[in-house]
């Protein structure tokens, strides 16, 4: 095909992928990833729309937190920077980050990572407020909440997590994973540790986790199970999001049990092991 050949496809790919996401951002710019789906960012930057990824523009923010968590010596970031509003000033200099990389201006370009904590920790809140469908999905709310708080707790929302799409499942791991290590394992002690944990998951929950009711008094209502079922997805993130075992689905009927000493599962077992069902139809028992 000739290069103008070629656009035409292309324009006519973007064309079917905004009506069939109702997202009409990635016809005006192809290369935005702010308020655009996932899987249309997965498309443009990996080939294919269930890649299990993280966007780059994402991931590029995530590692700047890290890297202030290494230059501050190890301590945790304040949990205030998740917390903070921006003021008309600071929101019109995030509008302008968002813009230029939004025309596909790249993190090294814009020298985003001698920006402070502050400016970093509001583009990535912002990325996952405009996305058209949270990290963990609208479809998935409910079964989060189920899961989380009157279920099995950790070990079912393993299985809710297996029914998200590809690419929320590897950024919502990854936000969890960053946030955890950034603003709560690294405080200094237990006490800050849990003053931490709380306050984040009343921030980061309804932007992880959100219902498609848009009504208000709804979202007050269900707020204080939000924050609950976040405190465990991030205390819990490696469990949840590792051992989901949704790449051997569809060759396995089984892949791990969780088998404790108790009568009761419980994720504070002192003694558990994990009975492994291999490709090959060979178990193999590790006890932790």
């Amino acid at each position: 095909f000739s290069m103008a050949s070629q656009e035409v496809l292309t324009t006519a790919a973007d064309v079917v992928a905004s009506a069939r996401t109702m997202n009409s951002k990635i016809l005006l710019k192809p290369q935005a990833s702010f308020g655009v789906p996932l899987e249309l960012i997965m498309k443009r930057e990996q080939g294919f729309e269930d890649a299990a990824g993280v966007p780059l523009v994402l991931e590029g923010l995530l590692s700047i937190l890290e890297q202030h968590v290494k230059t501050s010596g190890g301590g945790a970031l304040p949990v205030a920077l998740f917390a903070a509003t921006p003021d008309e000033d600071e929101f019109a200099k995030l509008e302008g980050f968002r813009d230029a990389l939004d025309v596909g201006e790249t993190i090294e370009a814009l020298e985003l990572s001698s920006e402070p904590a502050a400016t970093i920790v509001a583009l990535v809140k912002l990325f996952l407020l405009e996305l058209p469908q949270p990290l963990l999905t609208h479809a998935c709310y409910q079964e989060f909440l189920n899961a989380l708080l009157f279920e099995g707790g950790a070990t079912s929302a393993t299985d809710v997590v297996d029914l998200l799409p590809p690419p929320h499942r590897a950024a919502a791991g990854r936000v969890l994973e960053m946030c955890y290590a950034c603003f709560v394992s690294a405080c200094a002690d237990a006490a800050a540790a849990r003053h931490a944990e709380n306050r984040l998951a009343l921030v980061l929950g309804p932007l992880l986790l959100r219902s498609g009711n848009k009504e208000k008094q709804y979202a007050m209502l269900h707020l204080p199970l939000v924050q609950e079922a976040t405190k465990l997805l991030l205390r819990q993130c490696a469990y949840i999001f590792q051992h989901s075992c949704w790449f051997l689905r569809p060759y396995l009927g089984v892949y791990a049990l969780r088998l404790t000493g108790g009568d009761k599962e419980t994720e504070n077992s002192e003694l558990w092991s994990e009975l492994i069902i291999d490709a090959g139809g060979n178990t193999h028992t590790h006890t932790h």
